[in-house]
């Protein structure tokens, strides 16, 4: 069996947050690059078809990962720690952390789930002696278009939060990255209600002509990339997967 190009063959990936569309071409990505992909998330169980397709595909392809969902509500040290538990038992580790909070905009630092999921995913890649951290939020210039100031503000947060986990896990092989995004389905259709996809991307380019739509395969590619060895040297920071549209 060859390696994937990305050297992630194996490993698990903890995905933590609701399975939307950009969480599925992710996951499909992994686990096509041999990743055993966890789903965690208060409703992950919900999207059990789409699991159930990753494992029909497995069955095709026997290189692809196993995947598999675990309904948590993480508020306490405890849930984290729990939820994470059952993952490594399952998958025999937990190697990766991709938080896909993507419209939150809480970010409480004793009882914030993204904190305590990355607290608790910390514990198990400092025993193990490496470990990636990456946390996928939207592109500050898109909040800013769209005058959304509690994202900005929990952009601010989660981001000040990498650069600690990166000074804290600083020589121990441990990485901490942030990705942000351009326009996505979901951000356009909560803030266009009445419209539709099409309809509200054109009427953002009027204004904006370099807006995009992301395309979930570049992000997913991207997410891959940074939590692969191969990305050892980047720690630390926010990467803008967004065409360029924050310049």
């Amino acid at each position: 069996m060859t390696e994937s190009t990305f050297k992630i063959r194996e490993r698990t990936v903890v995905i933590f947050g609701p399975i939307g569309s950009i969480v599925q071409t992710l996951a499909t990505v992994l686990q096509e690059h041999g990743t055993d992909v966890a789903f965690l998330d208060r409703e992950a169980s919900k999207s059990h078809r789409f699991i159930a397709n990753l494992m029909d595909m497995r069955q095709i392809h026997h290189n692809y990962g196993r995947a598999a969902a675990i309904d948590c509500d993480v508020s306490t040290v405890k849930d984290a720690n729990d939820a994470l538990s059952r993952a490594a038992e399952l998958f025999g580790s937990v190697d990766i952390l991709i938080d896909v909070h993507l419209d939150s905009n809480n970010f409480n630092e004793e009882i914030n789930p993204t904190h305590l999921m990355t607290n608790a995913a910390t514990e198990f890649f400092i025993g193990r002696g490496k470990g990636r951290n990456i946390f996928l939020s939207y592109e500050n210039a898109v909040l800013e278009y769209l005058k959304d100031e509690s994202s900005q503000k929990h952009n601010k947060q989660l981001h000040n939060f990498i650069v600690e986990k990166h000074q804290f896990l600083l020589g121990k092989q441990i990485t901490s990255n942030g990705l942000a995004l351009p326009f996505t389905d979901e951000l356009v259709l909560k803030h266009y209600a009445n419209k539709n996809i099409q309809e509200a991307m054109a009427d953002i380019k009027k204004v904006w002509p370099r807006a995009r739509l992301v395309e979930p395969v570049d992000i997913a590619y991207t997410v891959a990339f940074l939590a692969s060895p191969i990305s050892a040297a980047i720690d630390g920071q926010v990467i803008h997967a967004s065409y360029g549209m924050n310049n």
